[in-house]
């Protein structure tokens, strides 16, 4: 009699393995999004994330033919948020025949002085994010650089340009200012 009660515990215990199984897996692919390693930009600095230690960081990651779209990004944001932390990283399709070398080139003719592209040449932050580089993608980073929030899109897009903006806001608000 023991041994039936045993296995009528075992199948009642199943679905609470189930469950504990589903859990695991969900806390397995949360910790699975972890920020990719420093990228070199087109200078041959290498940076990630870890410049901003402790601050929350607004990521633009884009194709590099998207590329002049980040510039919008930020013309259109920085004026209202000037103490946001942001990064730019562009990423290349070395199957198209870009190489490094030329890219860097094209970025140094074509992105004001002092501003870094970031190249990610084995699609790491596309991988690790799930991004469509269709358009430019605008990842929202908290203080443990914890992902919060994706957007995709053209800063033409009014509505999409005033959810970005009032993020961005919400992560970098204004100091005030003592008199």
């Amino acid at each position: 009699m023991h041994s039936h009660s045993s296995t009528v515990g075992s199948r009642q215990s199943l679905p609470t393995l189930a469950l504990l199984i589903a859990i695991s897996g969900l806390l397995f692919a949360a910790a699975a999004l972890a920020v990719p390693p420093p990228l070199p930009d087109q200078y041959g600095n290498e940076a990630g994330m870890d410049k901003f230690k402790g601050e929350p960081v607004v990521v633009y990651v884009t194709s590099l033919t998207e590329l002049p779209n980040l510039g919008k990004w930020e013309e259109a944001i920085r004026p209202q948020v000037p103490n946001m932390n942001s990064m730019d990283i562009g990423d290349i399709d070395t199957t198209s025949g870009m190489t490094v070398g030329l890219v860097k080139r094209e970025l140094k003719k074509h992105v004001p002085d002092g501003v870094s592209v970031y190249i990610d040449e084995e699609n790491l932050w596309a991988k690790e994010y799930d991004l469509n580089l269709d358009d430019p993608n605008i990842l929202f980073f908290d203080e443990s650089h914890t992902l919060v929030k994706t957007l995709s899109g053209k800063p033409k897009d009014d509505e999409l340009l005033k959810e970005v903006i009032a993020e961005a806001k919400k992560m970098f608000p204004e100091s005030e200012e003592t008199g």
